[in-house]
């Protein structure tokens, strides 16, 4: 990736910053903040720019609350809308493109158009012409990406000095990478970038796709797929990051890949935890038989899980569709989204 330079100065531009806001606030128009901040857009939008203007940056304190996921308990925080999570945006879609650009390819996962769906084909495509595959996971990985070393890996990469102490603020905020923040979706990725390039470029690893902090490697050879996770290992330590443990290389036809939510062996199937999740909630629908807003929502999340796999239409026709006919989930997201809809301000067009 190229030096990113000049960049600060085109923040300093009031529309672009009412732009940004209304971005940040996509998906979270119910919250009392959000309508606040968007009602009063103009004052707010000018605050951020004097901030801009004169480098001198406020936040609000943060919250912190432990949640159990898959689990595991992850320790989440919660910004404020104004200014904490604006500030945020800012850094982020200014680095945005930056980051795409020198980005592996087969880097998914907190990318947008590089979803769970796209790894799921890139692997399935992928995973039957090697004999052999690793997969290995970074050890408590946003909590080990420290703030000081993010900032110096920020610093070699960017050589604009008044974006750079933004960055500084913002990601200073905390010791580590936070679950929760926008920026750390990017940061993450941005962060492993030149572990991608190295793995494909110096290893040569025939096969390799990463999802955040889990990685696989395919290969024919297994002597050279335990000498890449050694040299990964190495390679991750400079980072201060350490891998979970010693991996072992497997057949996917023997011990099937668990990866993205599917387990890739002889077919391709949805993990067990996963089909599981989908026959309770299915169940609970037909004793109570009602169907609440949430999950209506879970229902067509897992029907878009069940199409990437075989089986997965006949069970969405004998299971799901029987449960919500005609269209019925759609329509109760639907008509819950026209009630409850808040109304984006306008920006006025510019020549």
């Amino acid at each position: 990736m190229k030096s990113v330079r000049n960049v600060y100065q085109n923040l300093l531009d009031i529309e672009r910053i009412k732009e940004i806001i209304i971005l940040a606030a996509k998906g979270k128009k119910k919250r009392k903040e959000v309508i606040d901040t968007l009602n009063d857009i103009d004052n707010c939008a000018n605050q951020i720019l004097e901030m801009l203007r004169s480098g001198e940056f406020k936040q609000r304190p943060v919250k912190h609350r432990t949640i159990k996921e898959r689990g595991k308990k992850r320790l989440l925080t919660i910004s404020p809308f104004f200014p904490n999570r604006i500030l945020d945006y800012i850094v982020t879609e200014t680095l945005k493109p930056y980051i795409r650009k020198s980005m592996y390819e087969y880097c998914v996962g907190n990318v947008d158009k590089r979803g769970i769906s796209y790894g799921k084909k890139v692997t399935a495509r992928n995973y039957k012409k090697y004999k052999y595959y690793i997969k290995l996971d970074i050890c408590k990985f946003y909590p080990s990406v420290k703030a000081e070393k993010l900032l110096g890996f920020i610093r070699r990469k960017v050589q604009d000095e008044r974006f750079c102490n933004l960055c500084a603020f913002v990601v200073g905020a905390c010791d580590e990478l936070p679950i929760g923040s926008y920026y750390s979706q990017w940061f993450s990725n941005w962060f492993l970038e030149d572990v991608d390039h190295y793995i494909k470029e110096e290893l040569k690893v025939p096969f390799y796709i990463r999802y955040v902090d889990d990685m696989v490697l395919m290969g024919n050879n297994k002597r050279k797929l335990l000498n890449a996770m050694y040299n990964v290992s190495r390679k991750l330590e400079e980072k201060g990051l350490r891998l979970k443990e010693k991996a072992q290389v497997h057949q996917p036809q023997d011990k099937p890949i668990d990866f993205l939510g599917f387990r890739f062996g002889k077919e391709v199937r949805l993990r067990q935890r996963t089909f599981r999740a989908i026959n309770k909630r299915v169940a609970k629908i037909r004793k109570k038989k009602h169907i609440c807003v949430s999950q209506a929502r879970s229902l067509l999340s897992y029907t878009g899980w069940l199409a990437q796999i075989k089986q997965g239409y006949s069970y969405y026709i004998s299971e799901i569709r029987n449960t919500a006919k005609n269209g019925l989930l759609r329509r109760i997201v639907s008509k819950y989204e026209k009630t409850h809809r808040t109304a984006l301000p306008k920006l006025q067009e510019t020549v």
